[in-house]
């Protein structure tokens, strides 16, 4: 969910945004019109944060049928796409989960006769 105002960041970045822009708060309308942090009935939505990560609260964590979310432990913000990192166990298995599922969905996408596995 869009939680500005209910934090002392989000309180600043929403009174900043109304005072420069013009701009008012409409987290509870978003919400409902979008559907927040339920991602219900959605498909190939991938969520990677850090458990350490100053965005977690904001961020969707719970994984759908069709959107998998991934916390990473130890990790914060953008932690997981250094691609340095790559050869550490610790993220490894993570950048592999990843990779596992963008893999899937980008097969699913190929005719049948296409995809990995099937005979021709």
């Amino acid at each position: 969910r869009i939680l500005s105002g209910q934090s002392t960041v989000g309180s600043l970045r929403a009174r900043a945004l109304s005072m420069d822009f013009g701009l008012t708060q409409g987290s509870a309308e978003t919400n409902q019109r979008y559907g927040g942090k339920s991602v219900n009935n959605t498909d190939n939505i991938l969520s990677i944060n850090g458990d350490v990560d100053p965005w977690l609260g904001l961020s969707v964590t719970q994984s759908q049928p069709g959107s998998p979310a991934i916390v990473i432990p130890g990790a914060g913000h953008a932690l997981w796409a250094l691609m340095s990192k790559i050869d550490d166990s610790d993220f490894k298995k993570y950048y592999d989960e990843i990779l596992e599922v963008v893999s899937g969905w980008l097969d699913l996408r190929k005719p049948a006769r296409l995809r990995r596995g099937s005979s021709l």
